[in-house]
């Protein structure tokens, strides 16, 4: 139906916004742990600080790769409600 149609619409375009600002924070997470390590190697922070820093980016990498597989599944619902 349209109705189904446009909601599925609607559920791709909200994941594709929101894996573009994933990008941004992945990148900025990455540029916390590059700077962290040269902290570290300086001692202005110890290993508990960077290895928080390394989580982060972690925790980013994974937030953008869950809503990479929501796109996915949005896409392939599409697909099948248009029998595509």
């Amino acid at each position: 139906s349209d109705l189904q149609t446009s909601h599925e619409d609607s559920e791709i375009t909200r994941p594709r916004k929101v894996i573009d600002n994933d990008d941004r924070i992945v990148e900025l997470r990455h540029r916390d742990r590059i700077a962290a390590e040269s902290q570290l190697t300086n001692g202005v922070i110890d290993t508990t600080e960077l290895l928080k820093k390394i989580s982060d980016e972690t925790i980013a990498k994974f937030n953008k790769s869950s809503h990479e597989i929501e796109l996915l599944q949005a896409t392939y619902r599409l697909k099948n409600i248009l029998n595509q």
